[in-house]
C-alpha cells in the first residue's frame, strides 16, 4: 500500500522526458551552428542567425528547455570563437530574448499578433542589451552605440526569418502530431 502512495506522488510531478531532452539538444546544436558558422555580411560587419534558432527553441520547447538552449548555446559559441568575455552578457541577453518572447507569445503560439510582437520585443531587447554590454566591455558609450545599427539589422533579419519559420511550422500537421504543441 505504501508503494502506491509514493508512486502516485511521484507520477504527479512532471518529469522531463527523452523527447524533450532530445529536442533541447537539437535546438542547442542548431543554435550553436547558426550562431558560430552562418555569417551574413551587413554594413559594419556580419549578422548571424542564432537568434532565429533561439526564438524557434522558445516557440517549440517553452520555458525551461527553451531558456537553457537559448542562453547556453550562443554563450558556448562566444567561448568557442574566442570571446569568453561575452559569455555572461550573452547568457543575459539571449536568455532575456526567450523570457520576453514567452511572456508575450507563449510556447507554440498560433501565428498572429502576439507571436509577431513577442518576436519584435525579443529582438529589440537583444539589440539594446548588446549595445549596453558593448559600452561596458569596451569602456565607451560611443563604442556600444556604434554597434547598434548592425545589431538592429541583425535583429530584423532574425525576426523576419523566425516569423516565416513559425508560420510554416505552426501550419504543419507533422509538428502537431509529434506532440510538440
Amino acid at each position: 500500500m505504501m508503494t502506491n502512495v509514493v508512486d502516485s506522488k511521484v507520477n504527479k510531478k512532471k518529469a522531463i522526458g527523452a523527447k524533450t531532452i532530445c529536442f533541447t539538444a537539437v535546438m542547442m546544436a542548431l543554435t550553436l551552428v547558426f550562431t558560430a558558422v552562418i555569417e551574413i555580411p551587413i554594413p559594419l560587419g556580419y549578422a548571424n542567425l542564432g537568434s532565429t534558432m533561439i526564438l524557434l527553441g522558445a516557440f517549440l520547447l517553452g520555458w525551461g528547455p527553451g531558456l537553457i538552449s537559448g542562453a547556453l548555446a550562443p554563450a558556448l559559441a562566444d567561448f568557442l570563437l574566442g570571446y569568453p568575455f561575452w559569455c555572461l552578457p550573452t547568457i543575459i541577453v539571449k536568455g532575456g530574448m526567450v523570457v520576453f518572447y514567452l511572456l508575450i507569445a507563449k510556447k507554440g503560439a498560433k501565428f498572429g499578433v502576439k507571436l509577431v510582437v513577442g518576436t519584435i520585443v525579443a529582438n529589440i531587447w537583444a539589440a539594446f542589451g548588446y549595445t549596453v554590454f558593448g559600452a561596458i566591455i569596451y569602456g565607451s558609450v560611443a563604442a556600444g552605440l556604434a554597434s547598434t545599427p548592425g545589431l538592429l539589422i541583425e535583429s530584423a533579419i532574425n525576426a523576419v526569418l523566425f516569423i516565416v519559420l513559425a508560420k510554416l511550422i505552426s501550419s504543419t500537421k507533422a509538428f502537431n502530431k509529434a506532440g510538440i504543441f
